[in-house]
């Protein structure tokens, strides 16, 4: 006969907290496409940046994404940013106004 004072044991039927949840894998860039991300929140977006994300998606299909890929992204990213099509859409959003190339 059980002790007085004691309880059943229970069992959790999932982690009760999101630490004890299992590390997700790693995605790689094949299990991303345009049909799982939907429509471009940019649609005015500079067709230097499109052409430049075309190519970067290009070169890392199948890419584990890590620290390094974040990197070499990063630094593809700001290298468009500064670019004279990088700095007019900046412009033109802190201005309100359509960019050049959207008009």
């Amino acid at each position: 006969s059980p002790l007085p004072f004691t309880q059943p044991t229970l069992v959790a039927e999932r982690p009760v907290s999101p630490a004890m949840e299992p590390a997700p894998k790693a995605a790689t860039t094949t299990e991303i496409s345009p049909e799982s991300v939907g429509p471009s929140p940019f649609p005015a977006a500079s067709p230097a940046a499109i052409a430049d994300t075309k190519a970067l998606v290009a070169d890392v299909t199948g890419e584990v994404i890590d620290a390094s890929l974040g990197k070499v992204t990063a630094k593809r990213l700001a290298h468009r940013r500064v670019s004279d099509q990088g700095k007019e859409g900046l412009a033109a959003f802190l201005e309100k106004r359509k960019p050049y190339w959207a008009r």
